[in-house]
């Protein structure tokens, strides 16, 4: 490991600064492979979200380690797109979708799109999207939050009652953040399984399920 001292670092630059560690990226990304390594009979991808942080150097070194890659706008997916990082490895979430980030979506033929709300669903389905490309329910923590992020069970209920032609890829499970609980997490689990149970012929044999926390 690099030994770098913040202090020197301080002489040569005169604005306020970040310093990442890739060493400890690395280290962190393979303890959660590790974790999921457990569960072999599941194909487990871990989808890093640039939000969080899209410095290029961090998107290349963990492209280079096998991540996948969630964004949540259009200038997300033109900074992946510029990094040549595979459409296959790539989500698309988020409560505010442009047309523009939509049809990027469309022409690239990214590995998954996640679906807010109905109106959101109205627009992909008037645009249309690429063959290759998988389209999830994102399903919500029931409370204020989900009309933001996400649908509640009841709206997706409804989505799968009246569209008699659509079909589905999935579930993105929006599992809150400060709210989070492993019990919270089980419980929408099993609601995505029923709700599957109930409108089996509404989904594809492509089934896949995504967790974020927001």
């Amino acid at each position: 490991m690099i030994n770098i001292k913040i202090l020197e670092i301080t002489q040569i630059k005169e604005n306020p600064f970040f310093v990442y560690n890739l060493n400890i990226l690395e280290s962190n990304y393979n303890k959660l492979k590790i974790i999921w390594g457990k569960h072999q009979k599941f194909n487990i991808n871990v989808y890093y979200s640039l939000k969080s942080n899209p410095h290029p150097q961090i998107i290349n070194k963990l492209n280079q380690l096998g991540s996948h890659f969630d964004a949540s706008s259009y200038n997300e997916l033109i900074l992946l797109e510029k990094l040549n990082i595979d459409a296959k490895k790539i989500s698309i979430s988020g409560p505010a979708k442009t047309e523009k980030l939509v049809d990027k979506t469309k022409k690239m033929g990214v590995h998954a799109l996640h679906i807010d709300s109905l109106q959101e669903l109205k627009k992909i389905n008037n645009m249309g999207i690429h063959t290759n490309t998988l389209l999830t329910l994102r399903l919500a923590v029931k409370g204020a939050l989900w009309k933001k992020l996400g649908m509640s069970s009841d709206t997706i209920l409804k989505i799968l009652e009246n569209l008699s032609q659509q079909r589905f890829d999935g579930f993105h499970l929006y599992l809150g953040r400060e709210q989070f609980t492993v019990e919270q997490a089980i419980n929408y689990i099993d609601t995505a399984k029923s709700i599957m149970g109930q409108f089996k012929n509404k989904f594809s044999n492509k089934f896949a399920m995504y967790f974020g926390t927001g």
